[in-house]
């Protein structure tokens, strides 16, 4: 079967027609219909080979592995065409012109080290196999050159630009061995942060549950306790005991005694609970506490601690949207608590004590559509806000 590649060289132009923009398929530009006709023809010799599926998603898979070498060659044809330079260009085409087998490599070698004798990388926790090996084979290499990094690998969470921690530890590893140390150097002082606040992340992520914590494992992850350089830094609150640096915000559980719960079925209470529950039928409760009661009222015996576990497990709402909702509440009523009543604090950058403000709250979501819930609810509170 061929392909043309040129018709799925953008994977962005599988969309549909969008209302206010094309009002037909006529309307489509060539390089969207010409997409949609090799879409429709790959579904179309799916179907008539009889392909549906797992069947179909593993044929799937074994056609993207036979093109995808040839799209890749086909793809860089086209942005030298185009005259289009990314940053995965600018470093894989160094690296390219660096290997032994290229022709100006020691050329470009001795230009690059007789330019920068000295290299400091901050941020290596993002780092990735083709940086590294460009890093590696113009410091690390030459005796009369330095090669000095900075990072830290519980940040290498976020993955940035694919990220890859597997290299940072390896370079870890050669870069120790090179200097012949046995550990690196650790930046112990945080400038930015009061003295409770550290204490309390430190209480929290030096427990052996969060992090390796293994002394004698050089690939391990480790967290090193930090203090306050910055005594200055401080939030002083009117209140006479002011609250702690670090809280949780729990969302309060949600129960339901549904009809679902009562008569015969996989999720229905035991008889014995039927009866003894049946004026809560179809009632709904926030906060388990509250629930407690009303069910240990109606309970024969309200010590049943058995019998009390079978109703929490079987009635609380786990719909993780209501969970999100509550959350969402619970962060926009902390805001409006400290905009009401806020602390004040030293500005460095302004040298004078002011109070807190909304532009001074930041709140960090995964994903953009929890940002736009979470603006929604912020609205809906009056709380003044900028989506980042």
């Amino acid at each position: 079967m061929e392909i043309d590649l040129g018709k799925v060289v953008d994977p962005k132009l599988n969309k549909s027609v969008k209302p206010g923009k094309w009002n037909s398929l006529d309307e489509l530009p060539p390089e969207v219909g010409e997409w949609r006709e090799a879409v429709q023809a790959l579904h179309s010799v799916l179907a008539q080979a009889g392909l549906a599926g797992a069947e179909s998603k593993h044929w799937r898979a074994w056609l993207l592995k036979s093109v995808v070498g040839q799209f890749r060659l086909d793809l860089q044809t086209r942005k030298e065409e185009a005259a289009i330079y990314d940053y995965d260009d600018m470093l894989t085409r160094v690296q390219a012109q660096l290997r032994p087998d290229a022709p100006a490599a020691a050329a470009l070698r001795n230009a690059l080290r007789f330019r920068y004798h000295c290299a400091v990388v901050d941020e290596f926790q993002d780092t990735d196999p083709v940086q590294w090996s460009i890093f590696r084979e113009l410091f690390l290499e030459a005796p009369e050159h330095r090669l000095v990094v900075i990072g830290d690998p519980k940040q290498a969470i976020y993955g940035f630009r694919r990220a890859d921690l597997a290299t940072y530890r390896e370079a870890r590893r050669e870069l120790l061995q090179h200097s012949g140390r046995g550990t690196p150097f650790t930046l112990k002082k945080n400038f930015r942060s009061s003295a409770a606040l550290l204490e309390g992340v430190n209480r929290i992520f030096g427990r052996a549950e969060f992090f390796e914590n293994a002394e004698g494992d050089e690939g391990g992850i480790v967290y090193q306790n930090v203090e306050c350089g910055n005594p200055e830094i401080d939030l002083q609150v009117a209140e006479a005991d002011a609250a702690a640096p670090i809280q949780l915000m729990i969302p309060e559980p949600r129960f339901r005694l549904q009809t679902s719960h009562f008569g015969s079925g996989k999720k229905t209470l035991p008889p014995e609970l039927q009866d003894a529950l049946a004026l809560l039928r179809n009632q709904t409760v926030l906060g388990e506490e509250e629930f407690v009661k009303q069910v240990q009222a109606n309970l024969p015996d309200p010590k049943d601690a058995q019998a009390l576990q079978t109703v929490l497990k079987l009635t609380l709402d786990s719909n993780p949207g209501f969970m999100e909702s509550q959350l969402r509440e619970l962060c926009a009523k902390e805001i409006r608590t400290l905009l009401a009543n806020p602390p004040v604090w030293f500005d460095k950058d302004k040298g004078m004590t002011r109070p807190l403000t909304a532009g001074d709250v930041a709140v960090l979501c995964r994903k953009r559509k929890e940002t736009d819930a979470l603006a929604s609810t912020f609205r809906k509170h009056g709380i003044p806000h900028v989506v980042y």
